[in-house]
């Protein structure tokens, strides 16, 4: 699903990035889990993906910063955080908390 800015309105909920979800390329029960859950693009050479990742065996839900290299194709940053899923739910509250606090529109 694209979203440009000129669709979004202030309440509508949609995000003025284009963005892709794994339920926007996959319709059935997720496969691969190289697929990211989420791709936001932030800016014309970064996007935010959101993966699951093993780890030494365990699972993990990564949050990271791909940038555009010199060959024109993204690569993960050092920019971005592992998230164990027990930790999941306070995370996602905590985000949830801090968006309501923030001033309509984000600004």
């Amino acid at each position: 699903m694209m979203t440009t800015q000129n669709e979004k309105g202030r309440d509508s909920g949609k995000s003025a990035t284009p963005t892709t979800t794994r339920a926007d390329v996959n319709t059935g029960p997720p496969t691969n889990a190289d697929l990211p859950v989420l791709d936001l693009q932030k800016n014309a050479r970064e996007r935010l993906r959101v993966t699951h990742t093993t780890f030494k065996g365990k699972p993990y839900i990564d949050l990271r910063v791909w940038f555009v290299d010199a060959a024109g194709d993204y690569q993960p940053s050092r920019s971005g955080v592992s998230i164990r899923p027990d930790h999941l739910a306070e995370i996602v509250r905590a985000l949830t908390l801090a968006g309501r606090e923030l001033p309509l529109g984000g600004a």
